[in-house]
């Protein structure tokens, strides 16, 4: 038996058009969190001497493309769901690279962890919490409905 809490929004099982809807609607919201995180990293990006531009116009870039895709999913536009799926990796992949570009920006022990968490954590758990849009697109992908984007 799996763990889930009373009145959570976030798990509800996808069983019928209604519910699939809603899971896609609220996948909007992890979206629009990887966005702000994106333009983030493209702000630290700015202030680090040895990063490069080509780096930050690319995290750039993907956050302006979550936005517009977030909104278009809170309006329950399921087509763009697959788009995300697509997504999440390429932020992944920018992350790797920025790795790789050079040190971090200069800053203490606080300024470090949280560069961690904005380029590790908030990904994965946006990306567990928009699995849900996934299931609700699979659902109605299944039934034979069409989905606008």
């Amino acid at each position: 038996m799996a763990f889930e809490a009373p009145n959570s929004r976030w798990w509800v099982p996808v069983t019928d058009p209604a519910s699939a809807s809603e899971a896609i609607k609220l996948s909007g919201l992890p979206v629009i969190v990887l966005a702000f995180n994106s333009a983030f990293l493209a702000i630290e990006l700015l202030f680090n001497a040895d990063a490069s531009p080509a780096l930050m116009f690319a995290f750039l870039a993907l956050a302006i493309v979550l936005v517009v895709i977030a909104f278009r999913l809170r309006k329950g536009h399921a087509g763009y769901v697959p788009f995300v799926a697509a997504l999440f990796p390429a932020f992944l992949a920018l992350v790797v690279l920025d790795s790789f570009s050079g040190p971090p920006a200069a800053g203490g022990l606080l300024t470090q962890i949280f560069l961690v968490i904005s380029k590790w954590i908030v990904p994965a758990l946006a990306a567990i919490l928009a699995y849900r849009g996934l299931k609700g697109w699979q659902w109605l992908r299944a039934q034979g409905t069409r989905m606008t984007f």
